[in-house]
C-alpha cells in the first residue's frame, strides 16, 4: 500500500466520532451528569458552516483571471 497524504477533513471527523464515543462510555460506565452533546454539535456545525462561508468568499476574490502565461496575447504565428 503506497503512502499519501492524510486528509485532514477525514482525520477531523474521525477525532469527533471518537471523542463522542468516549463521551457516551464515560457517561455510561462511570454513570457521569455530562452535558447534552447536542448543543456542542448544534456550535460545531455553526463553526463549520461559517468557515465554509469564509473559503468560499476568499477562494471568489483570489479567482481573477490574467492574461495567459508566456506573454504572447494569444496570438498564433
Amino acid at each position: 500500500m503506497k503512502a499519501h497524504r492524510t486528509d485532514l477533513v477525514s482525520f477531523v471527523f474521525g477525532l469527533l466520532f471518537v471523542g463522542l464515543a468516549l463521551w457516551w462510555l464515560l457517561a455510561q460506565i462511570l454513570g457521569l451528569a455530562l452535558p447534552a452533546v447536542g448543543w456542542f454539535l448544534a456550535g460545531a456545525l455553526v463553526l463549520i458552516g461559517l468557515l465554509g462561508l469564509v473559503g468560499a468568499v476568499r477562494s471568489a476574490r483570489t479567482t481573477d483571471v490574467g492574461p495567459p502565461a508566456g506573454g504572447s496575447g494569444g496570438q498564433v504565428a
